[in-house]
């Protein structure tokens, strides 16, 4: 397990006509983001915020397979039709 102080310093660097940080493994790990995530960065209060970026349907699976199981409560079977019954398919 790797631990970490909440504060790092770093020194700002130029890139191209930008400026940016290298933020440490060990930050990295402590906010389960890594070289694939996107994250958003926004500005609070004199601070910079850098969060892990939400996938667009994150949690949707889950939910639809939620309603699936309940559908019966919601969803009366007199509601269905044709394309429902023999074209449509849960996958």
């Amino acid at each position: 397990m790797i631990t970490i102080d909440k504060v790092m310093e770093t020194k700002i660097r130029k890139i191209g006509n930008s400026l940016g940080v290298v933020i440490s493994k060990a930050i990295l790990v402590a906010s389960d983001i890594n070289d694939t995530d996107m994250v958003n960065i926004s500005f609070d209060n004199g601070k910079i915020v850098i969060e892990k970026a939400k996938r667009a349907r994150e949690g949707w699976e889950k939910r639809f397979k939620k309603a699936k199981d309940i559908e019966g409560q919601f969803f009366p079977s007199e509601l269905g039709n044709k394309f429902d019954e023999e074209e449509w398919t849960w996958e």
